[in-house]
């Protein structure tokens, strides 16, 4: 199965994003934490505005899937306003998605973030006292059905893989969209605050 492919050839990459990020380390204060909500409402704004102007993705309503409400949601809660969201910087190295395949490997990405989301939302929740309600909203994700939003985003990657055969195409787009996250993560970390 595709699912199982994909979370082989990309641990790796995986792996280097959250040594680079170092989640954890970012949830100190409320200040480091928007900071870190910032980096990642740069990379997911304009990247998700790229998936919507793609092909859609049969049996996936992508709307309900995007992820910048969310970070657009609690960086108002930390005090931030709306002209200030909009001069936050923004990834314009955005990975090639042109197709459906292209468009599942870079969600695998997205969906998998959500998915290991729900820890640090409990550690969220530990630590400065933040909920889905007040500032945690990226990181709760789907909240209950996180769970099962990600099985059923996996049923379609693989029944797209088995009927159409676009395993590399799905699996090229999940390593771009990784790279991409890292490269923009690193470049932020080196030009220091963006708020």
């Amino acid at each position: 199965m595709i699912m199982e492919t994909l979370k082989e050839h990309t641990r790796a990459l995986h792996t280097q994003i959250e040594a680079r990020i170092n989640l954890t380390h970012q949830l100190g204060s409320q200040a480091d934490y928007q900071q870190l909500l910032a980096r990642f409402y740069g990379f997911y704004e304009p990247l998700e505005a790229h998936l919507g102007a793609r092909p859609d993705v049969p049996s996936l309503a992508l709307e309900t899937r995007r992820k910048t409400p969310w970070l657009e949601h609690d960086l108002l809660q930390l005090g931030l306003h709306r002209a200030q969201l909009a001069q936050l910087p923004r990834c314009a190295n955005l990975p090639a998605l042109t197709t459906t395949a292209q468009t599942l490997g870079c969600l695998y990405v997205l969906e998998g973030a959500t998915l290991g989301g729900q820890f640090i939302a409990r550690l969220l929740k530990q630590q400065l006292s933040l909920e889905a309600t007040n500032g945690a909203a990226f990181f709760n994700g789907y909240g209950g059905a996180t769970g099962a939003q990600w099985k059923a985003f996996g049923a379609v990657v693989n029944a797209w893989a088995e009927q159409h055969g676009d395993e590399d195409l799905i699996l090229q787009a999940a390593r771009a969209t990784f790279t991409t996250m890292d490269q923009w993560f690193a470049a932020e970390v080196a030009t220091g605050e963006l708020l």
